[in-house]
């Protein structure tokens, strides 16, 4: 038996070649780069409108009626106001804050024309506009708050007798 024979040559080469991959996989580096993106929105409002809000009998003549809220109530303190669009009638032509209420089918004459006042005296603009324009906005604040618009009506002595409906949808805006 010859004791001079490496008994783990095949072993230590081994060993040595998984240290220097071991070792040059260490040495190198690798970068990425990641690009994120985010869209960062205002905490939801909420609005509270009356279902309806009854005018009564609406005689020839302008008259306004008793003032009705809408209530705006958000998560934290945020800027928000309010804008109005018709959702039922048409915009009096020539104007932006008026509506010709819709009367009874099938009969002619000069449609009842509605429009909303706001506590500090301004008229509502009617026409959407607000959602892209705070300019035209209304109930304007950055907390919970409760705005008052009172509705107003001009009759003519021709308007078609019956129910005369107007519809307006509000919205909340964040400027």
């Amino acid at each position: 038996m010859t004791l001079n024979k490496p008994v783990f040559s095949g072993s230590v080469i081994g060993l040595l070649l998984i240290i220097a991959v071991a070792h040059n996989a260490h040495s190198a580096t690798a970068t990425a780069s990641v690009k994120l993106k985010a869209t960062f929105i205002a905490p939801p409002c909420t609005i509270t409108t009356p279902d309806r809000v009854p005018l009564g009998m609406m005689l020839p003549g302008s008259r306004s009626y008793l003032p009705f809220s809408i209530t705006i109530s958000c998560l934290s303190a945020t800027p928000t106001f309010l804008y109005a669009q018709i959702v039922q009638g048409s915009l009096t032509t020539g104007t932006s804050d008026r509506v010709d209420m819709n009367g009874p089918a099938g009969t002619t004459g000069t449609p009842a024309q509605l429009w909303l006042t706001d506590s500090d005296g301004k008229t509502v603009t009617l026409d959407g506009s607000g959602a892209s324009d705070n300019t035209k906005g209304f109930c304007t604040g950055t907390t919970d708050r409760t705005c008052r618009l009172t509705p107003s009506v001009q009759v003519a002595a021709n308007t078609p007798k019956g129910i005369t409906i107007a519809t307006v949808r509000f919205s909340v805006a964040y400027p």
